[in-house]
């Protein structure tokens, strides 16, 4: 009796564990903040060319947003963000199913922007980090 781990299919117990894993080689944490300092390195110096006078907007389409869940590296219809929000929030976006709602010719892909508050609370966190 008691839990299988092996044969449960969660994906947060999904991850293969060995049965006899490699020794840990601290290396890997210098190489992981190198890459991560790196990339915040480069965010900065772009985020430092937005000028408080600047007007900015990133719009992004959620249906834009997947996850590889089947790890094919191809957008299938079950990687999609919203299938995986309307049921993780008990949403119900009316006639999201086609793109376009009955005889309204509206796009009901929820959409979130990000504006200029957004890009200074960003280059603030990036100091933070």
């Amino acid at each position: 009796m008691g839990l299988d781990i092996e044969d449960l299919d969660l994906p947060i117990l999904a991850l293969p564990v060995p049965k006899r894993p490699k020794p840990f080689n601290p290396s890997l944490i210098d190489k992981i903040f190198s890459k991560v300092t790196t990339g915040i390195e480069v965010a900065q110096k772009h985020l430092l060319q937005i000028l408080s006078k600047d007007t900015v907007s990133v719009a992004i389409n959620l249906d834009d947003l997947w996850f590889d869940i089947d790890q094919n590296k191809k957008c299938g219809t079950q990687d999609s963000v919203l299938p995986a929000l309307k049921w993780a929030l008990i949403w119900d976006i009316t006639s999201s199913d086609p793109k376009t709602g009955p005889d309204t010719g509206i796009d009901w892909t929820p959409e979130i922007t990000f504006y200029l508050a957004n890009a200074a609370w960003l280059q603030a966190y990036t100091h933070f980090l």
